[in-house]
């Protein structure tokens, strides 16, 4: 059973899972509802945009879990998702946004062991901690395979969602090893040949495709650095994610995959092509301990950046 609790008005918050589907005043800038499976949040402050969490006490290849956002709605009336989440679609990869997965490599030359949390997870408490029309806090805490605990806290607000993960690694030691955090967007809403990245010192510079290859970050672009995804048309220029610690705070954290128009595996009728963006740890071994992620969407209106084109 989940242990839930709630310093708000959310007392009655899933019984067993969740709360009954909750009326928000449609005043406020930010609104929560649930069922046994998900959490919809929704901003009324402009774009507008409606989040769908992935909460699924036990998570699986039908029904996705821990916390991965599986739709992304802007404006949050639009019936089309900026992301997919279609296992028939495309595999493991299809959990929209978020998802958490590990690989280790135990024999040179294969492509190893891996699962990731938006499949596997095991939600054993989930706890909104705040909720008032300008910011919403939920955390939940679990297991996959390999990951004995991990902990999510997201940190939402009218115009971001920031996410803190911790997975404590159980699992063999001294193997290469992998973290990625899985993004899939569906190629229609973005302009793919402008997508760049900066931190504080460096770019906005240009991020090459890397399809199949984990390569670094264009050279000088440190811990924190933003990634700006121009969409296509509607009311948001560009979606926004910042990256503050991957994994680790040297260079195996700083890695990266970009895979632009890409078809589905088992493509459905009228699917369309993904672009995929992993950020990467990779290592020689993987070590039992903690790994910490934290990163944040955002969703205001500022525009792409200009980037320089090579003459």
């Amino acid at each position: 059973m989940f242990s839930v609790k709630n310093n708000s008005s959310l007392a009655a918050l899933l019984g067993c899972l969740m709360l009954n589907s909750l009326a928000i005043t449609s005043r406020a800038q930010l609104a929560l509802t649930s069922s046994e499976t998900e959490i919809v949040i929704t901003s009324g402050t402009s774009p507008t945009w409606k989040m769908v969490l992935a909460v699924a006490r036990a998570a699986s290849q039908e029904t996705p879990g821990g916390g991965v956002i599986r739709a992304l709605h802007v404006p949050a009336n639009n019936p089309e998702s900026l992301v997919g989440s279609n296992p028939k679609e495309f595999g493991h990869s299809a959990w929209g946004l978020g998802n958490l997965e590990w690989r280790y490599i135990p024999v040179r030359g294969e492509k190893g062991v891996r699962d990731s949390i938006g499949a596997s997870a095991k939600i054993e408490s989930l706890t909104v901690v705040r909720e008032t029309p300008a910011e919403i806090e939920i955390e939940m805490t679990g297991h996959w395979p390999n990951v004995s605990r991990f902990t999510r806290r997201l940190k939402i607000g009218p115009t971001h969602v920031r996410t803190q993960i911790t997975a404590e690694w159980s699992g063999p030691q001294d193997y290469r090893g992998m973290w990625w955090l899985m993004c899939l967007f569906k190629s229609a809403t973005m302009n793919r040949e402008g997508v760049s990245v900066r931190d504080e010192d460096t770019g906005p510079v240009p991020l090459p495709g890397a399809k199949e290859n984990v390569v670094p970050l264009p050279a000088g672009v440190e811990f924190p650095y933003e990634v700006s995804f121009p969409l296509n048309g509607g009311p948001l220029p560009a979606l926004r994610l910042r990256v503050t610690a991957f994994g680790s705070e040297d260079g195996n954290g700083l890695r990266y995959e970009l895979w632009p128009e890409t078809p589905a595996r088992n493509p459905a009728p009228n699917a369309g092509n993904y672009t995929l963006f992993f950020p990467r740890w990779v290592a020689p071994r993987m070590e039992r301990r903690a790994y910490v992620f934290d990163y944040e969407w955002r969703f205001d209106q500022v525009a792409a950046p200009a980037v320089p084109t090579s003459s």
